[in-house]
């Protein structure tokens, strides 16, 4: 509960700070399917993204072993680096809210997040579909703190 409440202070903190930065300028709305595979198992699941300039909220919810879903919320930049055309690598932080392996063991992550981005089919200019390549890296509270690690990939849409 103390990690969902988190999430929730979490989004909110930066949606505030979104909403109140005159200099930032709306981009666009991504949605999509991904699958991460790691420490807290095989995770099937979808997400949103928010983005504004070089900024992009990330939601996202996703099912792990249990028929109830679980969530998670990333503040990413995209970082300023010379990379084919079209593409994009985006870094920041991540809190999810995982079920549990054994029974109803629910913990907290809080973890940095890497997405690569790469346009389908490689047309950079106008490309509506994106295939993202993902990885994070942090700590999961289960029985005190210890190591996560997870990879995936995802289908961007963008509206």
């Amino acid at each position: 509960m103390k990690t969902l409440l988190a999430v929730l202070a979490f989004t909110g903190a930066i949606t505030t700070t979104t909403a109140t930065a005159t200099a930032m300028e709306w981009k666009d709305i991504r949605v999509g399917p991904q699958v991460l595979l790691g420490t807290s198992g095989f995770e099937p699941g979808a997400f949103a993204e928010f983005t504004w300039d070089q900024f992009r909220l990330r939601p996202e919810v996703f099912i792990h072993d249990r028929n109830r879903p679980a969530a998670g919320v990333s503040a990413l930049w995209q970082l300023p680096i010379t990379l084919l055309a079209g593409h994009t690598l985006h870094l920041g932080p991540r809190v999810a809210y995982h079920n549990g392996d054994d029974g109803d063991d629910p913990r907290g992550e809080i973890s940095a997040m890497a997405i690569y981005n790469l346009p389908i089919p490689p047309k950079p200019g106008d490309s509506r579909h994106n295939l993202e390549l993902i990885a994070a890296a942090g700590v999961v509270d289960e029985d005190g703190a210890e190591a996560a690690f997870s990879a995936g990939a995802g289908y961007v849409f963008r509206f």
